[in-house]
């Protein structure tokens, strides 16, 4: 983030859910006093269709690195509204959104993957070709959870993913890091492994084994 602030004068930190990233929202909020939130723009990069704030993407970042900054706050904060309908909410979130176009220079984006190989809320197998159509005119769209999960609604960004100009990818446990290797042996593409299409050289992968 410090390197985006230096160069563009801001950071776009984009942010998914999940257990593994609540510890380092935390450290993050908590960091030194020195820095300044307030060249900072928080987003979601993926969220469930859901007004049960236990199954909320955004409630998890409040209770973690919203909380943990106060009084520190980032210049913007911008969540889907996900008491609306999947299509209003789709079309809530793109107006939200677009303040950021143009700003995947100074993107970073933390990711994670699902047990099933999913991100943010593409979930194999991924239509790539639908999913490329539905971005031409709008930054999130609507997607569907296999029934396994909770919440089957979400919503979740397109184009930035593979944009953004820092990708990080967080993973915690073995059976996440022997996923992980599944994925990068494995002949399948980005239908199958979605995060097949965010590899580059802009993604850092970091796994915790314990």
């Amino acid at each position: 983030m410090d390197g985006c602030i230096r160069t563009h004068g801001e950071c776009i930190l984009g942010l998914s859910g999940g257990s593994t990233p609540r510890k380092v929202y935390e450290t993050l909020g908590a960091s030194a006093p020195s820095f300044d939130w307030s060249k900072v723009t928080v987003f979601l990069v993926d969220e469930r269709i859901t007004t049960n704030p236990a199954d909320m993407n955004a409630q998890l970042v409040r209770d973690s690195l919203l909380k943990e900054m106060t009084p520190r706050t980032p210049a913007r904060v911008i969540f889907p509204s996900t008491s609306l309908d999947s299509s209003g909410c789709v079309r809530d979130y793109n107006q939200r959104l677009v303040p950021l176009e143009g700003k995947t220079d100074r993107m970073v984006l933390v990711l994670g993957m699902g047990p099933d190989g999913h991100i943010a809320s593409l979930f194999p197998p991924v239509d790539t070709a639908l999913v490329t159509a539905a971005a031409r005119n709008q930054e999130s769209i609507h997607t569907e959870a296999p029934a396994q999960f909770a919440v089957h609604d979400r919503i979740t960004i397109t184009t930035w993913l593979c944009r953004a100009a820092h990708r990080i990818f967080l993973t915690k446990g073995r059976d996440k890091k022997a996923l992980w290797d599944a994925m990068l042996a494995s002949p399948e593409g980005p239908e199958r492994w979605p995060a097949k299409m965010v590899l580059g050289p802009q993604c850092t992968v970091v796994h915790c084994l314990e």
